[in-house]
């Protein structure tokens, strides 16, 4: 929740947001998206990574940049 409250007040309330890429990676089962995001204080972009066990869900990894970069997972 730490990451969230720095986004916020970094960037400001999220005026909208369109997913810009999903993955499914098959083992470990894990789930990559990345989220186009418009804030009060300009754009930005939101990647998560989620490992998935049976019906449980584990965020592994939240970051944020400007929309101008791309996180090193996907380049």
């Amino acid at each position: 929740m730490s990451l969230a409250k720095q986004t916020y007040e970094k960037w400001g309330k999220v005026q909208s947001a369109s997913l810009s890429l999903a993955k499914v990676l098959p083992s470990p089962l894990q789930v990559r998206m990345e989220y186009k995001v418009k804030y009060e204080k300009g754009d930005g972009l939101e990647w998560f990574i989620w490992n998935t066990q049976g019906d449980e869900a584990l965020l592994l990894q939240y970051r944020n940049s400007p929309d101008s970069e791309t996180p090193a997972e996907q380049k």
